[in-house]
Protein backbone atom coordinates (compact mmCIF):
# COMPACT_ATOMS: atom_id res chain seq x y z
CA UNK A 1 0.00 0.00 0.00
CA UNK A 2 1.20 3.49 -0.84
CA UNK A 3 2.05 5.70 2.14
CA UNK A 4 1.86 8.98 0.26
CA UNK A 5 -0.32 10.39 -2.54
CA UNK A 6 0.92 13.62 -4.13
CA UNK A 7 -1.57 15.70 -6.09
CA UNK A 8 -0.83 18.26 -8.74
CA UNK A 9 -3.07 21.29 -8.27
CA UNK A 10 -4.04 23.37 -11.33
CA UNK A 11 -6.06 21.28 -13.71
CA UNK A 12 -6.11 18.37 -11.28
CA UNK A 13 -7.87 19.41 -8.07
CA UNK A 14 -9.57 22.37 -9.77
CA UNK A 15 -9.77 22.87 -13.52
CA UNK A 16 -8.14 26.27 -13.78
CA UNK A 17 -6.47 25.25 -17.06
CA UNK A 18 -9.65 25.60 -19.12
CA UNK A 19 -10.06 29.15 -17.81
CA UNK A 20 -6.42 30.05 -18.42
CA UNK A 21 -6.76 28.87 -22.01
CA UNK A 22 -9.85 31.05 -22.53
CA UNK A 23 -8.01 34.01 -20.98
CA UNK A 24 -4.82 33.67 -23.02
CA UNK A 25 -6.76 32.96 -26.19
CA UNK A 26 -9.00 35.98 -25.65
CA UNK A 27 -6.15 38.40 -24.93
CA UNK A 28 -3.97 37.20 -27.82
CA UNK A 29 -6.91 37.32 -30.21
CA UNK A 30 -7.77 40.88 -29.17
CA UNK A 31 -4.24 42.27 -29.19
CA UNK A 32 -2.67 40.36 -32.09
CA UNK A 33 -5.62 38.97 -34.07
CA UNK A 34 -4.13 35.50 -33.63
CA UNK A 35 -6.07 32.42 -32.60
CA UNK A 36 -4.08 30.42 -30.05
CA UNK A 37 -4.42 26.67 -30.76
CA UNK A 38 -5.32 24.50 -27.80
CA UNK A 39 -2.54 22.06 -28.67
CA UNK A 40 0.14 24.73 -28.33
CA UNK A 41 -1.29 26.09 -25.10
CA UNK A 42 -1.29 22.58 -23.69
CA UNK A 43 2.47 22.33 -24.05
CA UNK A 44 3.01 24.83 -21.24
CA UNK A 45 0.54 23.25 -18.81
CA UNK A 46 2.27 22.23 -15.62
CA UNK A 47 5.39 24.29 -16.30
CA UNK A 48 6.37 27.89 -17.12
CA UNK A 49 4.87 30.02 -19.90
CA UNK A 50 8.19 30.43 -21.76
CA UNK A 51 7.32 27.81 -24.37
CA UNK A 52 4.01 29.54 -25.06
CA UNK A 53 5.56 32.97 -25.57
CA UNK A 54 8.35 31.60 -27.77
CA UNK A 55 5.72 30.01 -29.99
CA UNK A 56 3.59 33.16 -30.11
CA UNK A 57 6.53 35.39 -30.98
CA UNK A 58 7.58 33.07 -33.78
CA UNK A 59 4.05 33.00 -35.22
CA UNK A 60 3.31 36.69 -34.79
CA UNK A 61 6.83 37.69 -35.86
CA UNK A 62 7.33 40.31 -33.20
CA UNK A 63 8.51 40.48 -29.61
CA UNK A 64 5.78 40.68 -27.01
CA UNK A 65 5.47 42.54 -23.74
CA UNK A 66 5.09 39.40 -21.68
CA UNK A 67 4.49 41.25 -18.42
CA UNK A 68 1.65 43.33 -19.92
CA UNK A 69 0.08 40.30 -21.58
CA UNK A 70 0.18 38.34 -18.34
CA UNK A 71 -1.41 41.25 -16.48
CA UNK A 72 -4.22 41.39 -19.05
CA UNK A 73 -4.61 37.62 -18.91
CA UNK A 74 -4.81 37.71 -15.09
CA UNK A 75 -7.61 40.30 -15.28
CA UNK A 76 -9.45 38.25 -17.92
CA UNK A 77 -9.05 35.11 -15.79
CA UNK A 78 -10.52 36.84 -12.73
CA UNK A 79 -13.51 37.97 -14.76
CA UNK A 80 -14.38 34.52 -16.12
CA UNK A 81 -13.32 32.20 -13.30
CA UNK A 82 -15.76 33.09 -10.55
CA UNK A 83 -17.57 29.78 -11.02
CA UNK A 84 -14.49 27.54 -10.58
CA UNK A 85 -15.26 24.56 -8.39
CA UNK A 86 -13.41 21.49 -7.13
CA UNK A 87 -13.44 18.77 -9.77
CA UNK A 88 -16.16 16.19 -9.29
CA UNK A 89 -15.00 13.26 -7.19
CA UNK A 90 -11.89 14.93 -5.78
CA UNK A 91 -13.07 15.41 -2.21
CA UNK A 92 -14.53 11.92 -2.06
CA UNK A 93 -11.14 10.50 -3.08
CA UNK A 94 -9.38 12.69 -0.50
CA UNK A 95 -11.67 11.31 2.20
CA UNK A 96 -11.08 7.71 1.14
CA UNK A 97 -7.30 8.13 0.98
CA UNK A 98 -7.24 9.80 4.39
CA UNK A 99 -9.36 7.04 5.89
CA UNK A 100 -6.97 4.49 4.38
CA UNK A 101 -4.12 6.13 6.30
CA UNK A 102 -2.37 7.87 3.39
CA UNK A 103 -0.39 11.08 3.78
CA UNK A 104 -1.55 13.63 1.20
CA UNK A 105 0.58 16.38 -0.33
CA UNK A 106 0.53 18.85 -3.22
CA UNK A 107 3.39 19.53 -5.64
CA UNK A 108 2.63 22.31 -8.11
CA UNK A 109 4.46 24.63 -10.48
CA UNK A 110 2.19 27.39 -9.16
CA UNK A 111 2.91 29.55 -6.12
CA UNK A 112 1.94 28.22 -2.70
CA UNK A 113 -0.25 31.24 -1.95
CA UNK A 114 -2.24 30.62 -5.13
CA UNK A 115 -2.82 27.03 -4.03
CA UNK A 116 -3.68 27.87 -0.44
CA UNK A 117 -6.31 30.46 -1.31
CA UNK A 118 -8.30 27.88 -3.25
CA UNK A 119 -7.80 25.11 -0.69
CA UNK A 120 -9.11 27.42 2.02
CA UNK A 121 -12.02 28.61 -0.13
CA UNK A 122 -13.10 25.03 -0.77
CA UNK A 123 -12.26 23.83 2.77
CA UNK A 124 -9.68 21.30 1.57
CA UNK A 125 -6.61 22.53 3.49
CA UNK A 126 -6.96 19.99 6.30
CA UNK A 127 -6.42 17.05 3.96
CA UNK A 128 -2.87 18.02 2.99
CA UNK A 129 0.21 17.63 5.18
CA UNK A 130 2.56 19.46 2.81
CA UNK A 131 2.44 21.88 -0.12
CA UNK A 132 5.41 22.44 -2.42
CA UNK A 133 5.23 25.25 -5.00
CA UNK A 134 7.47 26.98 -7.49
CA UNK A 135 9.22 28.93 -4.70
CA UNK A 136 10.63 25.70 -3.29
CA UNK A 137 12.71 24.59 -6.28
CA UNK A 138 15.01 25.98 -8.95
CA UNK A 139 13.22 24.17 -11.77
CA UNK A 140 9.53 23.31 -12.01
CA UNK A 141 7.95 20.43 -13.91
CA UNK A 142 8.84 18.52 -16.07
CA UNK A 143 11.91 18.59 -13.80
CA UNK A 144 11.34 16.14 -10.92
CA UNK A 145 12.54 18.60 -8.25
CA UNK A 146 9.08 19.35 -6.82
CA UNK A 147 8.25 15.70 -6.31
CA UNK A 148 11.69 14.90 -4.95
CA UNK A 149 11.33 17.78 -2.47
CA UNK A 150 8.09 16.29 -1.13
CA UNK A 151 9.69 12.85 -0.74
CA UNK A 152 12.72 14.31 1.02
CA UNK A 153 10.76 16.39 3.52
CA UNK A 154 8.36 13.57 4.38
CA UNK A 155 11.16 10.97 4.36
CA UNK A 156 9.27 8.63 2.04
CA UNK A 157 10.76 6.49 -0.72
CA UNK A 158 9.60 6.94 -4.33
CA UNK A 159 8.14 3.43 -4.47
CA UNK A 160 5.97 4.26 -1.43
CA UNK A 161 4.31 7.18 -3.21
CA UNK A 162 1.80 7.85 -5.97
CA UNK A 163 1.30 11.01 -8.04
CA UNK A 164 -2.01 12.19 -9.51
CA UNK A 165 -1.54 14.55 -12.46
CA UNK A 166 -3.37 16.04 -15.42
CA UNK A 167 -0.58 16.93 -17.87
CA UNK A 168 2.39 15.50 -19.73
CA UNK A 169 4.81 17.89 -18.02
CA UNK A 170 3.52 16.82 -14.63
CA UNK A 171 3.45 13.09 -15.34
CA UNK A 172 6.95 13.31 -16.84
CA UNK A 173 8.19 14.94 -13.62
CA UNK A 174 6.65 12.14 -11.57
CA UNK A 175 8.22 9.39 -13.67
CA UNK A 176 11.61 11.13 -13.55
CA UNK A 177 11.32 11.15 -9.76
CA UNK A 178 10.72 7.41 -9.84
CA UNK A 179 7.13 7.68 -8.60
CA UNK A 180 4.13 5.79 -9.97
CA UNK A 181 1.62 8.14 -11.58
CA UNK A 182 -1.98 8.16 -12.69
CA UNK A 183 -3.52 10.90 -14.81
CA UNK A 184 -6.97 12.46 -14.64
CA UNK A 185 -7.39 14.56 -17.76
CA UNK A 186 -9.46 17.72 -18.14
CA UNK A 187 -10.86 19.42 -21.29
CA UNK A 188 -7.47 21.03 -22.02
CA UNK A 189 -5.36 17.88 -21.58
CA UNK A 190 -7.69 15.11 -22.76
CA UNK A 191 -6.14 15.07 -26.25
CA UNK A 192 -2.59 14.53 -24.95
CA UNK A 193 -0.70 11.29 -25.64
CA UNK A 194 0.52 10.16 -22.24
CA UNK A 195 3.18 7.55 -21.55
CA UNK A 196 1.67 4.11 -22.11
CA UNK A 197 2.69 3.05 -18.59
CA UNK A 198 0.40 5.64 -16.99
CA UNK A 199 -3.23 4.74 -16.22
CA UNK A 200 -5.39 7.58 -17.55
CA UNK A 201 -8.89 8.58 -16.49
CA UNK A 202 -11.28 11.31 -17.56
CA UNK A 203 -12.88 11.90 -14.16
CA UNK A 204 -12.07 11.36 -10.50
CA UNK A 205 -15.29 9.40 -10.07
CA UNK A 206 -13.62 6.62 -12.08
CA UNK A 207 -10.84 6.22 -9.50
CA UNK A 208 -11.08 3.72 -6.66
CA UNK A 209 -8.55 2.96 -3.95
CA UNK A 210 -7.55 -0.08 -5.99
CA UNK A 211 -6.68 2.26 -8.87
CA UNK A 212 -4.38 4.16 -6.55
CA UNK A 213 -2.76 1.11 -5.00
CA UNK A 214 -2.68 -1.41 -7.85
CA UNK A 215 1.07 -0.77 -8.36
CA UNK A 216 1.85 -0.86 -4.65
Amino acid sequence: MKKLVIFDFDGTIIDTESYWYKAYRGVIQKQYNFDLPLEMFSRCIGTTDSVLFEYLESEISESMNRQKINQDVDEFFLDISKDITVRKGVENLLIKLTEAGCILAIASSSKREWIRQYLEAFQLSSYFSLIKGKEDVLDVKPDPALYLAVLEELEIKPEEALVIEDSINGSTAALRAGIDCIVVTNPVTEHMAFDSSIPTYSCFTEITLNCCFEKA
